[in-house]
């Protein structure tokens, strides 16, 4: 350490005052910072897992693929993992009154596939066998076909075509133009009810019945779900598989991935992250500026003798860039932890409100009543004038300026003075009352003297209208500007 290093030291340490506010200034920016970022990355994060949730952890789905293609798709390295939905075909249901969703779809999901793909049960259970069968919520609400867990399907299953085309859950009902052609009759036992699945198309024609895997060649088509290491290249990935359909891919997901064809999402949560991170910056800025330039000038008598005896404009820069590096190596790490501990206690709450938003329609409640905006004003002005009236008695603010008040009471003549002044007369309001009864708090006579301005009351002390009478209709009512 070099002399100029050791002279920066004992600065710091001759003014503890300055140094300690300089290095909260540097704590609170760095904890600001870090919560900002903290906020953000989690708030990502928490929107990910919910979506995941809701709608899967797939990325890319491939509709009416053969058991080779989901082959090599599994085999493929940029795939993580994937899941397979068996299309055992379509039927007809008597009394389904949803004209452009006339078929129930029978599909069948391996044992893997079950804690892959988002299934919510309501009632009952899963399927165990390729005989039992999970009803949706929405047949009942739009098809008007209620069943029960019990109840027993006889269906006559097969494939829809048009033109000699098969059509999937993908292409919507075209009345007059399709036809079912069955080919196998099978009955399935009613075990349980679950939510829509969101794997359902909204303009899929047919209700999506879950069951088991189907024992080999009984499936016409299988849909595969694929889950990458990188979503940012899904579409990608989709462009060379050599699929000759038009690939579907998991929106609501990917949009917080940001690996959507619109990053509407992702765009406005950096500007609001990047905004409050500009704004914290610009605050330490001049907090950490203003505190170097007090610094600096309390100084310059000490750099000037530095620079007579040989010190070089280098040297005392060196010495100021060395004095920046301490008080940042103790506030910045300080402002870290501060920002990952205050980060760790607000999370679960912020959680807690953002599980609310999301799964309720109701406007979400704070956890502490908010008191009514005239108490809290009521409140705020008796505070201020007790703290008003308390430095006024200790020392005036003219006296304080130019250092007249001493420590053996410099400043009593000025108080006994303010004691023989006669007292003001009472304000008089429009009509002739002495102010509003709804105040009884207030006293009857105004001070002697403004506790804002130390002043004697005249008139024109329109700070002490305002401060003492808040209630006044139309503002002052005793002279103002």
């Amino acid at each position: 350490m070099n002399v100029f290093h050791h002279v920066a030291l004992q600065s710091l340490k001759r003014s503890p005052a300055r140094t300690l506010v300089t290095i909260v200034g540097i704590a609170l920016a760095a904890a600001l910072m870090t919560v900002v970022a903290a906020f953000g990355t989690s708030l990502l994060h928490f929107l990910v897992i919910s979506a995941e949730n809701k709608y899967g952890d797939w990325h890319v789905s491939f509709d009416a693929v053969d058991t080779a293609f989901v082959q090599a798709q599994a085999q493929d390295p940029q795939v993580a993992h994937t899941a397979v939905l068996e299309n055992l075909g379509y039927a007809t249901l008597e009394g389904v009154q949803s004209p452009e969703k006339p078929y129930l779809f029978l599909s069948g999901l391996p044992a893997a596939s079950w804690d892959t793909l988002p299934i919510r049960l309501l009632s009952g259970r899963l399927p165990e066998n390729d005989g039992e069968v999970l009803v949706p919520s929405h047949l009942a609400v739009k098809g008007g076909v209620s069943l029960s867990v019990g109840d027993t399907l006889t269906l006559s299953v097969g494939s829809r075509q048009a033109g000699g085309i098969s059509l999937s859950q993908a292409d919507p009902y075209r009345p007059g133009e399709e036809t079912l052609v069955s080919t196998t009759e099978k009955t399935y036992t009613v075990v349980g009810t679950c939510e829509r699945p969101t794997l359902e198309p909204h303009d899929a024609p047919g209700y999506t019945l879950l069951t088991t895997a189907a024992p080999p060649g009984q499936a016409t088509s299988l849909r595969l779900f694929v889950t990458l290491y990188h979503p940012r290249q899904a579409q990608d990935y989709a462009a060379h598989t050599g699929y000759s359909g038009q690939a579907l891919y998991n929106e609501p997901v990917l949009r917080f991935l940001g690996a959507s064809e619109s990053p509407v999402f992702q765009t406005l949560l950096v500007s609001v992250c990047g905004s409050l991170l500009a704004i914290v910056m610009v605050g330490a800025f001049f907090l950490i500026y203003n505190s170097f330039q007090i610094s600096l000038s309390k100084r310059m008598q000490q750099f000037g003798l530095l620079a007579s005896v040989g010190a070089t404009e280098k040297q005392l820069r060196s010495s100021v860039r060395f004095e920046g590096l301490c008080l940042s190596a103790v506030g910045i790490p300080l402002g870290i932890l501060a920002g990952i501990g205050g980060t760790g206690l607000l999370l679960p709450v912020v959680s807690q409100k953002f599980s609310a938003i999301l799964h309720s329609l109701g406007p979400p409640s704070t956890p502490f009543p908010l008191p009514s905006r005239p108490g809290c004003s009521r409140g705020n002005l008796s505070g201020n004038r007790s703290l008003f009236r308390r430095a006024s008695r200790q020392e005036g603010p003219v006296q304080a300026h130019y250092g007249m008040a001493s420590a053996d009471g410099g400043d009593q003549g000025g108080r006994q003075g303010a004691e023989r002044r006669p007292p003001a007369p009472a304000p008089v309001w429009p009509g002739g009352h002495a102010g509003p009864q709804e105040l009884p708090a207030e006293p009857k006579t105004l001070p002697q003297r403004c506790p804002l301005t130390d002043l004697e009351h005249r008139p024109v002390c329109r700070r002490h209208n305002l401060q003492h009478h808040p209630q006044t209709p139309g503002g002052p009512i005793h002279g103002g500007f």
